[in-house]
């Protein structure tokens, strides 16, 4: 491991992280769960408040790696963001971080008893990002080629492709579980809750379409990234966005398709925007053994994998599934699978090529 720490920082490798914070809430008893309608004082347990987020922890962990990482997000200006942006400054720093007033930093509130646990995650700023920060990613990378730049001087830019994740519904969920036990909501809320949706829809289609038709940014004083790193805890249209041109740019975009539930109605949404931002032009993904299965749509009997061959077969079957796609990760307890695509592959099959081991060293 320190071998491949000292290589990892003597090739000084550059990536950007764009994705979530948080601060995680744990609270924990060894008692029993309260019964519903009833409160209840917990008297063995104990609270812990930390500082998250999966963009955010990869940040600081390819940081501490020897990787020149710059990490791209949002927080909302309060308590909860100052520790956020305190925990990041010595691996990381701050300086791509966006504090935006009215807004609040995402939480998450995991509630753990002897006989149940409930994690509940407020995404706040996380769910917010837009321009602005596609516009500080921007910064980080290569310039567009000289070809390129002068196409677009000349002529309107390519259209990009659709933004929009056919099933993302901002409010939906929110207006549901206000009108339980009243029949439902009225056409007028209903109404309502479409208006303002397709409202926060067009301001983020304008906030990003303004980023990318604003000439290139002054490039910070520090390399262009050569790989970006995306979760699937923040809005999907800024992560489309940065695809598309990190892709044109010859950048390299990794996805680590996570948080991916396996229950399918509280993992479709996530589910879509994997599969559509594998589409847009990832080339690299990273999963685990249920993951994998989840994003491939396996039945439920197939979860988690049990074996390495399982996971080879679900690398190979992504590698065909996505033409973008390069190299595939899937990790389980039993051990990791690298499956990648031949170079000489023209034909979009990328069976072969898998390497794997039941030490987690493949």
């Amino acid at each position: 491991a320190s071998r491949r720490r000292e290589s990892l920082a003597s090739e000084a490798h550059r990536c950007l992280v764009f994705g979530s914070l948080n601060m995680d809430l744990h609270a924990v008893t060894g008692q029993k769960w309260p019964r519903a309608g009833h409160i209840v004082t917990l008297t063995h347990g104990h609270f812990v408040a930390n500082p998250g987020g999966k963009g955010a922890n990869e940040a600081v962990a390819l940081a501490r790696l020897g990787i020149d990482v710059r990490l791209v997000g949002r927080v909302g200006d309060d308590q909860m963001g100052e520790l956020a942006l305190a925990a990041l400054q010595d691996d990381v720093g701050t300086g791509g971080i966006t504090k935006a007033p009215n807004s609040t930093t995402a939480i998450t509130v995991l509630m753990q008893a002897k006989t149940h646990q409930v994690k509940l995650t407020c995404e706040g700023a996380n769910d917010e990002i837009d321009g602005r920060e596609l516009g500080e990613a921007l910064r980080h990378l290569p310039p567009p080629p000289p070809a390129a730049r002068a196409s677009a001087a000349e002529s309107a830019p390519l259209p990009l492709p659709p933004l929009r994740v056919p099933s993302r519904e901002r409010s939906g969920s929110a207006l549901e579980e206000e009108s339980v036990g009243r029949g439902g909501p009225t056409n007028e809320e209903a109404a309502a809750a479409e208006a303002a949706a397709e409202e926060r829809s067009a301001a983020l289609d304008a906030s990003l379409a303004a980023a990318l038709a604003k000439p290139p940014a002054a490039p910070t004083d520090r390399k262009p990234v050569e790989v970006v790193l995306m979760q699937l805890e923040v809005a999907a249209e800024p992560m489309l966005a940065l695809v598309h041109v990190a892709r044109e740019r010859g950048v390299e975009v990794a996805l680590k398709a996570s948080p991916l539930p396996t229950d399918e109605r509280a993992g479709g949404p996530n589910r879509d925007k994997a599969l559509a931002l594998l589409e847009a032009g990832i080339t690299l993904a990273f999963l685990n053994e249920w993951e994998a299965p989840t994003l491939l749509g396996w039945s439920a009997d197939a979860m988690p994998l049990r074996s390495t061959a399982d996971a080879q077969r679900a690398a190979c079957q992504l590698l065909d599934r996505f033409p973008s796609l390069h190299s595939t990760v899937v990790t389980s307890i039993l051990g990791h699978v690298l499956c990648e695509r031949r170079p000489d592959d023209d034909d979009g099959d990328g069976g072969g090529g898998g390497d794997g081991d039941g030490d987690g060293d493949g």
